[in-house]
């Protein structure tokens, strides 16, 4: 700071220095309110304090804030277990979304009633909250909004909580936010009617509810699979099942790992049970990817992740020489364990 300015607040009295200081923080408020109210980021940073930033969350906020520009129209993100893409789309975007434009309506979905209504719970509670009226000042919650599945702000916007299968009649929508449509267990399944149900609620019941310029946030590739040319399933099929049963007898071929086969999914669930012991100094699955991933530069995630404590979960929806190379370092790391 120039001198003279500091020689000019020092003559000042101990009132004006007061005064000084409440226009400097009020400077302040004013900066954040303007940089939170177009920036996602700054705004994720302003109502959570203990918040770490990431490269994805960058690809997510450019990405929310498109869709709250109307630049986008229909936005998937497919992110593994524990990388804030539920707190980013269905807490905090919500949450911005309203201070942004408060007559909007907004639904948000989950594979259960319980899970929406907790995200909406979530949602209403930060918008009555000090910090959400430091930067919208101008937004609050109506008297007489209550439920936490269902509320409405004083400019007219609503917030409408609803599990995958409920019904939204006479509700509609400006953004409609579908978080995890399926449960893990649904989603490895491999019935077919688990997607089938969830594809037919979506089209006759929230896509229905979409108003004119409207943006969802969902599993859309879904819709497009289960809608689109079927002839490639039986030869992807094929290739798929061969680097299934690829992956899960290499896994059996290692001593420590104990791998089934799974009936529908892209990625296999084997126990690690067996080398987490004292000998190998590795205590739980998290332990295990850690190590792997330092040592043999091959990224799994920990079966905690997914309520699974001492397993790990990797993909083979990649190409069997990938495979092939993956597994020659699993085995080579864990051997080296022993």
């Amino acid at each position: 700071m120039n001198q003279n300015v500091l020689n000019q607040i020092r003559s000042l009295s101990n009132s004006q220095k007061a005064e000084l200081l409440d226009l400097l923080e009020e400077y302040e408020d004013a900066k954040q309110r303007e940089l939170s109210h177009d920036n996602y980021l700054n705004f994720v940073q302003e109502m959570w304090s203990a918040f770490i930033h990431g490269k994805h969350h960058e690809i997510m906020a450019e990405a929310f804030e498109k869709v709250a520009k109307g630049d986008i129209k229909r936005l998937i993100i497919n992110m593994p277990p524990r990388h804030t893409k539920s707190e980013f789309a269905s807490y905090l975007l919500p949450a911005w979304f309203l201070g942004r434009s408060p007559d909007k309506k907004i639904i948000q979905t989950a594979h259960t009633a319980e899970l929406a209504v907790g995200f909406g719970r979530k949602v209403r509670n930060l918008v009555n909250s000090k910090d959400y009226k430091r930067i919208f000042p101008d937004v609050s919650l109506q008297a007489d909004s209550k439920a936490a599945g269902r509320w409405n702000t004083n400019k007219g916007g609503e917030c409408f909580a609803i599990g995958v299968g409920g019904a939204v009649t006479g509700k509609g929508a400006d953004l409609l936010i579908i978080d995890d449509p399926h449960s893990e267990q649904e989603g490895a399944s491999g019935d077919v009617n688990v997607f089938n149900r969830t594809y037919e609620w979506y089209t006759s019941g929230p896509r229905q509810r979409l108003q004119p310029n409207a943006s969802s946030i969902s599993q859309a590739a879904a819709v497009e699979a289960l809608n689109g040319n079927q002839g490639f399933i039986q030869k992807r099929s094929k290739a798929f099942k061969e680097r299934r049963d690829f992956v899960v007898k290499s896994l059996n071929n290692i001593n420590g790992i104990n791998c089934l086969t799974p009936n529908g999914a892209f990625y296999v669930f084997p126990s690690c049970k067996g080398l987490l012991n004292k000998k190998t100094k590795l205590n739980t699955d998290t332990d295990f990817v850690q190590k792997l991933l330092e040592k043999s530069n091959v990224a799994v995630v920990q079966g905690s992740a997914f309520g699974l404590d001492g397993y790990f979960r990797i993909s083979y929806a990649t190409s069997m020489q990938n495979l092939k190379k993956a597994m020659e370092r699993i085995k080579t790391f864990c051997e080296s364990l022993s």
